[in-house]
């Protein structure tokens, strides 16, 4: 996804959905750079990695640490089924 689809994506989800994380369904602060633990980013709903898209209708709005720990979380899930924890 390039730098200008990806902002076309993030102003479009944002007309639709506002400054709201689709995860924790807190404010997200639009003051705050993109690297910023609550700062905003896309998250993929199913990930890539499993065949997910950059269609809009697989991307949501979400704080940086929260798209962080769902990563953690799913990487762990997979990690336990394929048992290497």
């Amino acid at each position: 996804m390039t730098h200008e689809t990806k902002d076309k994506a993030r102003q479009e989800l944002l007309a639709r959905f506002g400054y709201v994380c689709a995860i924790c369904g807190r404010a997200i602060d639009r003051a705050l750079p993109y690297r910023h633990p609550e700062g905003l980013t896309l998250d993929h709903i199913r990930p890539r990695s499993i065949g997910g898209t950059n269609d809009l209708s697989n991307l949501q709005l979400a704080h940086g640490r929260c798209n962080l720990e769902r990563d953690r979380i799913r990487l762990g899930r997979v990690a336990r089924r394929v048992g290497v924890l």
